[in-house]
């Protein structure tokens, strides 16, 4: 169970080949590696982002409707069958090699907006929804997604996020 994902900057049209692409994304598009970092948690982080510096305790249906707001843009078939699933259908179905979604235009902006001195601050509140990893460990992911989103922004591409599916 690796739980690894990748922010990846690229084009738009590149959504296809990162999805080919896997496990190995970041061999070809600048990218970030992390771990247990998927849509609700940065549904999380763009409602946290939204109302800074006021804090803000996000419901339940706010998160739902910010999750809606990062679209998945793509999945990858694995060449493995999906045993489980395979017996419950009555026939071969395979599994998932990789799910990609894409940041809204304004999950990029906030992101690469985001003073290093609130770091701290915004990742003990994302810690909130995002307890996988510490709030230490938040403020280095925080820092890296900064450094992708601003050059993203300045190349005028798109960042993504891509789920291995290798759990």
């Amino acid at each position: 169970m690796s739980g690894f994902v990748d922010f990846v900057m690229a084009k738009r049209t590149d959504a296809k080949a990162i999805l080919k692409s896997i496990p190995n994304a970041g061999a070809k598009w600048p990218s970030v590696e992390w771990k247990w970092c998927f849509r609700p948690e940065l549904a999380a982080l763009l409602g946290i982002l939204r109302n800074w510096p006021k804090k803000s305790k996000l419901k339940d249906k706010e998160l739902d409707e910010l999750e809606e707001q990062i679209p998945e843009v793509g999945t990858a078939q694995s060449d493995t069958i999906d045993e489980e699933t395979s017996a419950m259908m009555g026939e071969a179905v395979y599994g998932v090699a990789g799910i990609l979604w894409q940041f809204p235009p304004g999950l990029i902006e906030l992101v690469a907006q985001i003073n290093v001195k609130d770091d701290p601050e915004i990742a003990k509140n994302w810690h909130k929804y995002y307890d996988q990893c510490e709030p230490e460990e938040l403020v280095e992911l925080i820092q890296n997604l900064r450094e992708l989103c601003q050059k993203a922004n300045k190349e005028k591409k798109c960042v993504f996020l891509l789920d291995n599916c290798a759990y």
